[in-house]
Parts: C-alpha cells; sequence; structure tokens
C-alpha cells in the first residue's frame, strides 16, 4: 500500500507537470516552506526561468485531488530577474488564498509589504493561463503589483482596460517595485476624441 508520502509526490509530480506544460521546464531549486502548508505554514514556491523574459513564480500547494482542495488555482508572479521578495509574497499569500477565493480582477492592498521606495501598492490579480491537473481545469492566478494611480483606473474603467495599458508599456506579467505609474493621457485623449 502506498503512503501518504507517496500519494503527495505523485500529486506534486502531477501537478509540476501540468504546470511545466504552460511555462516549460521548471528550475532545479524548489523554494521550500519550514512549515508545510497544511501545517499551517506557507507554500512551496517553484520558479521557471527563460532567458531575456524573467523569472515565474509558481505556489505547488494551492490545487490538488479534485474534492480535496479549496482552489481550482496556483498564485503566480513576474519578475524581470530572480527575486526573493516575490517568491516570499505568493508564499506568504498562499494560506490566505486557501481560505479567500482570489478571483480574477480582485485586487489587494500590499503597502506595508512593499519594500521602501516601492510605488507599488496593490496587487492585482489576472488569470494569466489555465492547466489540467487530475482531469480538472485550473488558473495560474498572476499577481501584478499595481500603483495607487494604476488601481483607481481599475475601479474605474475595470479590469482588462488596465492590463491592456499594462501590456501596451510593456509592464505586464511582471510586478516591477521600482517603477512608476503608467501613463493614463492617451486613454483619456482617446475618451474625449471618441465624444
Amino acid at each position: 500500500m502506498a503512503s501518504i508520502g507517496d500519494q503527495q509526490e505523485k500529486i506534486s509530480e502531477a501537478r509540476l507537470e501540468a504546470i511545466g506544460k504552460v511555462l516549460g521546464t521548471p528550475d532545479d531549486e524548489v523554494l521550500h516552506s519550514p512549515i508545510p502548508i497544511w501545517l499551517g505554514g506557507q507554500a512551496d514556491v517553484i520558479a521557471f526561468s527563460k532567458p531575456r523574459k524573467g523569472v515565474s513564480y509558481v505556489t505547488t500547494d494551492l490545487t490538488g485531488p479534485p474534492g480535496e482542495s479549496g482552489c481550482n488555482y496556483e498564485l503566480m508572479i513576474c519578475a524581470r530577474r530572480r527575486s526573493n521578495w516575490h517568491a516570499n509574497l505568493i508564499s506568504q499569500l498562499a494560506p490566505y488564498a486557501l481560505e479567500n477565493t482570489i478571483r480574477s480582477g480582485d485586487t489587494m492592498s500590499i503597502e506595508p509589504a512593499s519594500p521602501s521606495g516601492s510605488k507599488i501598492v496593490a496587487l492585482l490579480f489576472h488569470t494569466f493561463a489555465e492547466f489540467t491537473f487530475l482531469k480538472q481545469k485550473c488558473d495560474l492566478r498572476l499577481c501584478v503589483g499595481i500603483t495607487k494611480r494604476e488601481l483607481e483606473f481599475k475601479m474605474r474603467e475595470g479590469t482588462e482596460s488596465l492590463i491592456a495599458r499594462l501590456k501596451e508599456e510593456s509592464i505586464y506579467p511582471y510586478t516591477d517595485l521600482s517603477r512608476n505609474s503608467v501613463s493614463f493621457a492617451r486613454v483619456a485623449k482617446s475618451k474625449r476624441n471618441r465624444s
């Protein structure tokens, strides 16, 4: 009879294979939480590095067999280079995500957690991609750091309008802690011209 550890290992391998179909081959290093999430700790995180495309960090503990997990998504955050801050943020956010559904389009204040001098005050959650894991559809729920002006714009104009602006400026899918707000002057001018 297979032990619980063996079953967990098979589930972990299946999850990693499913996410790998979307993000490619993971890095060898897994960032393990000292206390596992199921014992009240934080999530393990794996990195997916791509030359000239930065690093995607993904939690590996939120999804599970149907009926055994409260989540149908794993958290993801992207950085232009390796960053402990990014990996730690989603690891620490994972227990909250298990207890509270985070939907695409939701936002969350992270101003106290942002490094000194950063203009990033919130996370915008967005479905980056889907993956199939144990015959169920799951999401990679991207966390994108946004500024106060961008949060205000999202509240007025909606998630997809903000995502479009972030893509136009080559910010999406990255959380750049030291960047300034995108400009919304073109958006305002475009609206005036349509009136």
